[in-house]
């Protein structure tokens, strides 16, 4: 009897085992299998919004595509070359970056080479994306600082004098003056722009603003300021975001 139960329970282990190791192979499957349909999916939407941006031109031309997952988690950057111009234009080189977040379409970063100024920022880009596990690396958390000693509780006590520094006169408002321009580097500006090519329309400018969205070749927009480094402030009826002046053409 006790043999039985034995051999029963060994055989209801066993199939646990076999199930679990199914169930581990399964999820592998499906992660492996997800990855292929994202980055074929990144391609699509790249060659989308190449085409879109790049309408003003023509017809644009793609070849030599290539999807690769990057560092960062859920970040795929598409690299290839594009001819926007049909016959009489060139194929010039592209880095698109694709970033994922649950439950919402992908933001784009994108980068053609059409200027001196974009071709340097995409052979940049090429050179550190358009690789298996390319790009920035992810940051790992710091561990928390040791935790300070106790502090006695029978310190002396020390008598806080208050020292009352003499400013000479007018010395408050020439420094309110000085300080005046440096905290407001943007300024007031007007007239309207075309895009020359798609460009990145960002948060802040500087470079290092995020990516609102791709402007398309050809948008006229309204300028609302001016940033040092040849940074426009547009939108449509109100201020949207920044763009370098390298990628556009004013309309004053």
């Amino acid at each position: 009897m006790k043999a039985a139960i034995g051999s029963g329970v060994l055989r209801a282990c066993t199939g646990l085992a076999l199930l679990a190791a199914l169930t581990a192979c399964n999820e592998k499957d499906a992660k492996g299998s997800s990855e292929p349909d994202r980055l074929a999916q990144a391609q699509v939407v790249t060659e989308a919004a190449l085409r879109a941006g790049l309408a003003s031109y023509g017809q644009p031309q793609l070849r030599a595509v290539q999807s690769y997952v990057q560092a960062m988690p859920n970040t795929v950057a598409v690299c290839g070359q594009v001819n926007a111009k049909g016959a009489s234009g060139a194929f010039v080189p592209f880095v698109t970056v694709l970033t994922y977040s649950d439950g919402a379409d992908p933001v784009l970063e994108q980068h053609v080479a059409l200027s001196d100024v974009e071709a340097t920022r995409v052979y940049v880009e090429t050179v550190s994306r358009c690789r298996e596990e390319g790009g920035p690396k992810p940051t790992l958390r710091q561990a928390a600082p040791p935790l300070l000693p106790p502090i006695p509780a029978n310190l002396p006590q020390v008598t806080q004098v208050t020292a009352t520094t003499m400013m000479p006169k007018g010395t408050g408002r020439d420094q309110a003056q000085q300080a005046g321009p440096a905290a407001s580097a943007a300024q007031d500006a007007s007239g309207t722009l075309s895009m020359r090519q798609p460009g990145n329309l960002r948060t802040h400018p500087n470079g290092g603003g995020q990516v609102l969205r791709v402007v398309p070749a050809g948008t006229s927009l309204t300028i609302f300021g001016t940033a040092p480094g040849g940074w426009y402030q547009v939108g449509d009826a109100s201020p949207e975001g920044w763009v370098h002046g390298s990628l556009v053409t004013l309309r004053r």
